[in-house]
């Protein structure tokens, strides 16, 4: 019971465990469809990996399902401020997307359902001030 018991938590921490963006690729690209996998394999990916700038800080981090886009999705400036943040459902986008400038402020927000841009879309001088707005 203690070997089983030791098993199922090692299995929870390594399923948690971000892998490194660069080991995956598309294993099915098309105009209908695109499925993400492990390189040398056909199995859709689920899981959550990060890409790395070359000073070790991450660029991306990004989550799959069943080789789809899934979950949350955040890019960051070199510097390691949030340049992105949005979900992804299903490979489709959804909900708020927030842009951000360098110095944090927020740059432009968008809405999202099942993929189509929705509502008002937002975006924001370096001050933060409101400046265009488009319903969609």
């Amino acid at each position: 019971m203690k070997n089983l018991i030791t098993l199922f938590f090692v299995i929870i921490i390594s399923s948690c465990k971000s892998r490194d963006c660069a080991d995956l690729e598309f294993i099915v690209y098309s105009a209908n469809e695109k499925t993400i996998g492990l390189k040398g394999s056909d199995k859709p990916y689920t899981g959550k990996c990060k890409f790395l700038y070359e000073n070790g800080k991450t660029n991306s981090s990004r989550e799959y399902l069943k080789g789809k886009y899934h979950g949350e999705w955040k890019f960051y400036y070199k510097n390691g401020s949030l340049e992105t943040h949005g979900q992804y459902n299903k490979g489709k986008k959804t909900g708020e997307w927030k842009y951000y400038y360098e110095n944090g402020k927020i740059k432009q927000l968008n809405y999202y359902k099942d993929g189509e841009g929705v509502g008002v879309w937002k975006k924001f001088n370096e001050k933060g001030n409101l400046y265009w707005g488009k319903k969609h």
